[in-house]
């Protein structure tokens, strides 16, 4: 068994060692550098959820009610302003306690919107009062909890923390890199928001291409022709799995793209309460739980 346990743990670094070295040899240029040659889909994009999955702070992209707004759920007073240009949300917590936070950035357009307070430096965490797009109202999430400020799922918990729970899903080449022994973030992204690359892979090599460089011959490994990652087209509709899908990760999060799903994550399958007893949602399993399961999937649908 010990023998085991050291070729398997080895095994482990080879697979980590080699995400790494893969990341190392490509780099992430950007959705604008794209839109330089592919100008049409770039402007059907620049609108889309996937790249305003998550936004900074403008008058154009936060979408609620700043206007000293208050919301009042019985349990917390929730307050929303601005001051010289800044966002800020003031929250009164069940033990009356008082604290302004300033609005690091925005989560989604629709059909809400959801904003993200910096609690400590590097860390954002997501707040339960989100606003409805559609009716215009502030509401809170999980109007039914009444959660104390120490309770891991109350929104100031571990349990909503952007870093760890929610961002690779809504940005381009993010590393949470948490610090274990200090407790602390001090996370990365090449983009925010789901850009170009977060799904075609890491652009830099293509650049070459289009420069007249034979990638193949002096370009990084594991690439194609044009310079893309070899796995984005092989693995079809599992690039779309590694976010819309109920999973546990494999790699520590954000896998390169092209990676086969099930070597960087676990799909949640018919656990109680996730699915419907005919396979569709009930519980947040995003989409590809329910698709592997239906007829479509069955007769060669794909995303």
């Amino acid at each position: 068994m010990p023998v085991f346990l050291t070729l398997l743990a080895r095994l482990c670094v080879v697979l980590l060692l080699g995400n790494a070295a893969s990341a190392q040899s490509l780099s992430y240029v950007g959705s604008d550098t794209c839109s330089d040659c592919h100008a049409d889909q770039a402007d059907l994009w620049k609108g889309s959820q996937h790249a305003l999955a998550w936004t900074r702070p403008t008058p154009q992209t936060m979408l609620g009610d700043f206007n000293d707004a208050e919301f009042d759920d019985g349990k917390t007073v929730t307050r929303f302003s601005t001051r010289e240009g800044e966002y800020f949300v003031t929250v009164t917590e069940m033990d009356g306690q008082t604290t302004q936070y300033k609005v690091h950035s925005a989560a989604g357009i629709a059909p809400l919107q959801q904003y993200l307070l910096e609690t400590e430096p590097g860390r954002q965490q997501s707040l339960d009062v989100v606003w409805d797009v559609e009716q215009e109202r502030w509401y809170n999430l999980y109007p039914d909890q009444v959660l104390p400020p120490d309770d891991g799922l109350h929104w100031s918990g571990p349990y909503k923390t952007w870093n760890g729970r929610c961002a690779e899903c809504h940005a381009t080449g993010y590393q949470r890199n948490y610090g274990a022994r200090t407790g602390k973030y001090t996370s990365t992204t090449a983009e925010m928001g789901v850009g170009c690359e977060a799904c075609h892979g890491q652009a830099s090599a293509h650049l070459g291409w289009t420069e007249g460089q034979d990638v193949l011959a002096g370009g990084p490994p594991n690439i194609d022709a044009y310079g893309f990652p070899i796995g984005v087209k092989a693995i079809g509709d599992q690039q779309c799995a590694a976010c819309h899908s109920r999973r546990e990760s494999l790699l520590g999060g954000n896998p390169n793209p092209g990676t086969p799903f099930a070597d960087a994550y676990t799909l949640a399958t018919l656990r109680p309460g996730l699915y419907e007893a005919d396979g569709q949602i009930k519980d947040e399993v995003y989409v590809y739980g329910s698709f592997l399961q239906s007829k479509m999937f069955a007769r060669g649908v794909g995303c």
